[in-house]
């Protein structure tokens, strides 16, 4: 009877099995070609206006994977395979974020449209378009470019700060023509209905071109021809509350 021979075993050294398994990872065509259509979805979902710094770290290691492709310096595929994957993270990443970062902007967007809007029609009751012309016109054209802007995702930000604008010119406009109108009310005379009650002294504080019952004495000089006697005012009775120049006549 024949002697087996003792099989003979290779024992392998560590280095050996590295260099072996790196033989037999194959070249990342497809995780190469995934990365890189992730990549353009970033892009066009505006990632260069709200995530610049990410984009750049994406499009260096995108360009490391085409040199990494080049004969003349090519990478291992475990490396390619690995910037390829990275790239998809990153994209990935922009893609969730930006949709995010668009969705709360365009929500900002709106609100300051609609407060702007109310603004404006608050401006129109109060003649702004007539004593603030500037700062509504101003309002006006800041919303329609809000609205313009809105339609592009990519200018979503400059949306929202002409959107923002608009607010802002539309409570000048407002504020502007309350205060010239105040002051015009204050130089023009006014003709008041006496209600029940009222004195010269409580018509004086209460009016706002007056403010103060010490002013009473002015309206009694400018009525004297229907108010006989100071302390009695009868409810309808129309008076005459002169303006600025009045006031100086009737305090001489």
């Amino acid at each position: 009877m024949k002697k087996r021979r003792p099989r003979r075993f290779q024992v392998l050294t560590a280095p050996l099995v590295l260099l072996l398994l790196a033989g037999c990872i194959r070249f990342p065509e497809r995780e190469i070609s995934d990365a890189k259509v992730l990549m353009e979805a970033a892009k066009n979902s505006c990632a260069k206006v709200y995530m610049p710094e990410d984009l750049q770290k994406g499009e260096k290691k995108l360009l490391a994977i085409d040199e990494g492709t080049r004969e003349e310096s090519r990478k291992p595929n475990r490396e390619l395979k690995t910037l390829a994957m990275d790239v998809q993270h990153i994209s990935k990443k922009m893609i969730n974020q930006t949709a995010r970062i668009k969705d709360d902007l365009y929500h900002q967007i709106q609100q300051e449209i609609v407060l702007a809007i109310k603004k404006i029609h608050e401006g129109e009751k109060a003649e702004a378009n007539r004593y603030a012309l500037k700062e509504y016109l101003m309002a006006v054209q800041s919303v329609r470019e809000a609205r313009e802007f809105s339609q592009d995702e990519c200018r979503y930000k400059d949306a929202l700060k002409k959107a923002r604008e608009s607010v802002r010119n539309a409570e000048e406009s407002l504020q502007g023509s309350l205060t010239f109108r105040k002051e015009l009310e204050k130089n023009l005379p006014v003709y008041y209905i006496v209600k029940p009650g009222e004195t010269l002294k409580s018509i004086a504080r209460n009016s706002p071109l007056y403010g103060d019952e010490s002013y009473w004495e002015v309206i009694y000089k400018a009525n004297r021809d229907q108010i006989a006697d100071p302390k009695v005012l009868h409810p309808g009775q129309q008076i005459y509350l002169p303006g600025a120049k009045g006031i100086e006549k009737y305090r001489k």
